[in-house]
């Protein structure tokens, strides 16, 4: 995508390969060493713990790369978890993962961020270069950072790990089918994702498929399936969770409406409630005495459950609690022979609460999963490579950390962790010299389908801590804010209206499918369809433009935020708008598409690219000057200047 459509060819280091092949998942880098160093790319060095690579890039040398010869047969895996550290990270625009196969590769993006890191990266998540073969067959890794524009500096990567990986869990996303309505059913999809990256972040990555495919596969080989938001499972799904179950197999599910679920995991379904009263069911307070995780989660906002009747009273774990701090009759978390039963959707509020609920449920499931000390030991090491450690207290706190995980006590060393965090946190409030303001903002990402009697609450809270601007995310799908500015005005709260630009992740895939037919959505060049509309597509200016507009007519409304307002990443699109666009403006045929890459048309294209999004900009300026001249019009831009106009067209 960031350079040649060949990643090149190196020749296959034969007996190298072999011995790589045989270790498969033991760690790979432990052995790596003998990666061979491209054209213009400087020897690997090896270190005690790692590999560690120079990137020494220039006008003529737009990437390096390094070649690892092997054979290996990774089919029995789900993916690949690789640990790396970047030092200098605006030296690279893209850190790109190889895999040959055949006659073509698989290709993949490292995240492009300062400091140690660890990332899985799912077999389906890999592009593919010409025609390879299978993960049974790999014959070479291929390491390949690329320069940022304008970088002058050299780059150093280090590569720690890279590991193939097989799950252990299943999160199985809903079908359209069988959800309330599309709107329910891309809710569900946020969900599984959510869920999906609470237990990367503890070590676990899952296998995540839809319905129908799940059903189709041998199950017997996950120790857990997990269902976020499936309302109405499909009937081949349900069959064969029944068949997983009776073999031993647990279950984590919330929020399903399926009677046929419900007795599957060992419950009778009782059905659907609405809160009696606005913050009935605030948080989930646990209740056995023996219960190792939190004592409490949040989940403000709860207004519906589903809820299922026990076996036993023992099997309740935890009841709602309502905002004034009563139990509540209503059970939050049941738990039976067969699996997990939450009664409302786990939304992403009180974060790390939640994910050590999630690992604590599955550790009263799956004990010999060591889940939650594997989680203890992430979060201490990302917390350990963070800058600005209480350095009177943080020595004497990881040493305890350390005592309480080889104790076998994770979960209270978690707690100690979480504490020197807060620690941590406070002194960084405490040394942070705020400036003089007449603004204060606030974003809010959950607007749509928030409950209307949840705004004045939430409003008066807001106001309370200074709050003097509030900017509501609206998704393309939902209505105007009139709700929260309703429930601003009395307190003089100013209300923007957020949109975010051009992205189209969150839309359903039957939109995305018309936009592609559509010729609407921006195309890499090496052929994928992205997510994204494509600035210079004339329809896409238009019904942006409209979307802002609509939005800038709402009564009462302060102000308008444009947010995503540039291209992808930095990656150029060569769909047919852009080649017809940019001819017109270079007044001559240029080389399509390399121009989008290199060659000397290149500067102009990324005028041109740049150009595309200061003309959306302006217009909705001047029509905002021109007709709504007392609303704010407001973005949210990347911090850094300089090579942003190239890489993202953000001038």
């Amino acid at each position: 995508m960031y350079g040649n459509k060949q990643p090149g060819w190196m020749p296959v280091w034969l007996l190298l390969g072999w011995i790589l092949g045989q270790i498969n998942a033991e760690g790979l880098t432990g052995l790596y060493t003998d990666w061979q160093a491209g054209p213009d790319s400087a020897p690997a060095r090896h270190l005690s713990e790692g590999v560690e690579f120079k990137c020494e890039f220039s006008e003529r040398v737009d990437r390096n790369y390094w070649d690892l010869s092997q054979l290996a047969d990774w089919s029995a895996f789900d993916g690949i978890r690789v640990t790396y550290a970047l030092e200098n990270p605006s030296a690279f625009r893209a850190v790109t993962l190889y895999l040959q196969s055949g006659e073509g590769w698989f290709s993949a993006y490292l995240p492009v961020k300062p400091g140690r890191q660890e990332i899985y990266i799912p077999f389906s998540g890999f592009e593919k270069i010409d025609r390879p073969g299978g993960f049974d067959a790999l014959t070479c890794i291929r390491l390949s950072p690329w320069k940022a524009d304008g970088a002058t500096d050299a780059g150093l990567l280090t590569l720690y790990d890279l590991t193939p990986f097989r799950s252990s869990i299943l999160n199985v996303d809903p079908e359209l089918t069988g959800s309330l309505n599309e709107a329910e059913w891309q809710y569900g999809l946020q969900l599984a994702a959510w869920i999906t990256r609470q237990f990367e972040e503890m070590g676990f990555p899952p296998v995540r498929l839809p319905d129908q495919e799940a059903a189709a596969m041998d199950l017997n080989r996950f120790k857990l399936i997990v269902l976020p938001y499936n309302a109405y499972p499909s009937a081949e799904l349900l069959e064969a969770l029944d068949r997983y179950v009776k073999q031993g197999g647990k279950l984590l599910v919330s929020y399903s409406a399926s009677e046929e679920l419900a007795r599957i995991a060992g419950f009778r379904m009782q059905g659907h409630r609405s809160a009696p009263y606005p913050g009935s069911w605030q948080q989930m307070r646990f209740l056995q005495e023996a219960w190792p995780g939190p004592a409490e989660v949040q989940q403000p906002g709860t207004s519906n459950l589903i809820s299922v009747l026990p076996s036993l009273e023992e099997q309740v774990l935890a009841r709602w609690v309502d905002e004034s701090g009563r139990l509540q009759r209503d059970p939050a978390v049941l738990m039976s022979d067969a699996g997990i039963w939450v009664s409302a959707v786990l939304t992403p509020d009180d974060a790390m609460a939640k994910r050590q609920m999630l690992a604590a449920l599955v550790d009263q499931l799956l004990p010999d999963l060591d889940l939650p000390e594997t989680a203890v030991r992430r979060e201490q090491t990302a917390f350990k490579a963070m800058s600005g450690l209480p350095a009177n207290k943080g020595k004497a706190f990881m040493s305890e950390v350390d005592r309480l995980l080889n104790a076998k006590k994770p979960f209270e060393a978690w707690q100690a962790l979480t504490l020197l965090q807060k620690e941590w946190t406070q002194n960084l409030a405490t040394d942070f010299k705020a400036p003089r303001f007449t603004m204060r903002g606030i974003w809010d990402a959950n607007e749509a389908g928030r409950r209307e009697d949840d705004w004045p609450l939430r409003m008066s809270r807001w106001h309370e801590a200074g709050i003097t601007d509030v900017f509501i995310y609206i998704p393309r799908i939902s209505a105007n804010p009139i709700r929260p500015i309703r429930a601003a005005a009395d307190l003089g709260l100013k209300v923007h209206a957020w949109h975010i630009c051009w992205q189209v992740s969150d839309l359903a895939p039957v939109t995305l499918r018309r936009y592609e037919r559509e010729g609407r959505l921006q195309l890499s060049i090496d052929g994928e369809v992205l997510p994204w509309l494509c600035p210079s597509n004339p329809e896409n200016q238009s019904s942006e433009f409209r979307q802002v507009i609509g939005l800038a007519e709402t009564r009462g409304l302060s102000g308008l935020h444009l947010d995503y307002v540039r291209w992808q990443d930095g990656v150029p699109c060569v769909c047919e708008s852009c080649k017809s666009s940019f001819t017109h403006y270079l007044k001559h045929s240029p080389d399509w598409p390399q121009v989008t890459l290199r060659g000397q048309d290149h500067d102009a294209f990324l005028k041109w690219r740049a150009l595309q999004i200061s003309r959306f900009v302006k217009k909705v300026s001047e029509a905002m000057h021109d007709k709504y001249p007392k609303l704010k019009l407001s973005a949210a831009v990347w911090p850094a200047v300089g090579n942003l106009a190239n890489s993202i067209g953000q001038d």
